[in-house]
């Protein structure tokens, strides 16, 4: 089980696991998604559009889900809650990866902090 980030320029929304309420539309096909008890679930920006708060819970709920065993594929605008969770990550620029490693490794990254995280 592993997660892994993909980390491009934009946003995103989700909220699910086995044992969450489910609180939005797109967290209605997530749970869909889990319902089938996959091996690998893909996230396409699950925060997007969300409070800061709501932001959180989505995350945390990511890590649930992959600590149960679901390897999970995230693709996030949110560099610094994405890398901060991710086994392994690729930055992509125009559609090319230029950059991976393992999620700490990225946020480390002088190139990583400079364009995504403002540093």
């Amino acid at each position: 089980m592993s997660l892994t980030a993909i980390l491009f320029s934009t946003s995103s929304t989700f909220t699910a696991s086995s044992k969450v309420v489910i609180q939005n539309g797109q967290a209605t096909a997530i749970g869909r998604g889990l319902m089938s008890m996959p091996k690998l679930l893909m996230l396409d920006e699950p925060s997007l559009g969300l409070a800061p708060k709501l932001v959180m819970q989505v995350f945390d709920i990511v890590k649930k889900i992959n600590e149960e065993g679901v390897t999970i594929l995230l693709v996030e605008q949110n560099v610094q809650h994405a890398l901060t969770l991710a086994d392994r990550g690729y930055v992509l620029e125009t559609g090319r990866i230029v950059m991976e490693g393992t999620g700490e490794e990225l946020l480390k990254n002088p190139h990583v902090k400079k364009a995504y995280l403002g540093i």
